[in-house]
């Protein structure tokens, strides 16, 4: 984190497989990106879906991290993008979001942070 606000001021900066639960807030005051994969559904991650529910709104992702980290009930397998649903459930029950509300929001925050462009 010491090195980021060194060196990342002036950068979009996404938390990849977000694992630093004890550092949401101060990510959250930063406008880092905070993006979720499998692990978030591990009987052992509580910690992680309490980060989940606290990330800002407009800083929440989602990720499949394919081949890795496969979310339940595919632990122990290769993982596939498809699995990426089970980790968006996860993240929306931790949240109190159906699937549509999660879908949409880390749809439009993975665009406004990689540059895509709306729809499509």
């Amino acid at each position: 984190m010491a090195q980021l606000a060194e060196e990342a001021a002036d950068l979009t900066v996404v938390m990849h497989c977000f694992s630093l639960p004890r550092y949401v807030d101060e990510c959250n005051a930063r406008g880092y990106y905070a993006s979720f994969a499998g692990n978030v559904t591990y009987k052992n991650a509580g910690d992680l879906r309490a980060a989940a529910a606290r990330v800002r709104d407009d800083r929440l992702m989602v990720e499949t991290d394919a081949p890795f980290l496969s979310p339940m009930p595919n632990r122990g397998n290769s993982n596939l993008p498809a699995w990426v649903v089970h980790t968006a459930a996860v993240v929306g029950e931790a949240r109190g979001w159906d699937a549509a509300r999660v879908a949409a929001v880390t749809t439009a925050n993975t665009r406004h942070a990689f540059g895509l462009p709306e729809g499509g």
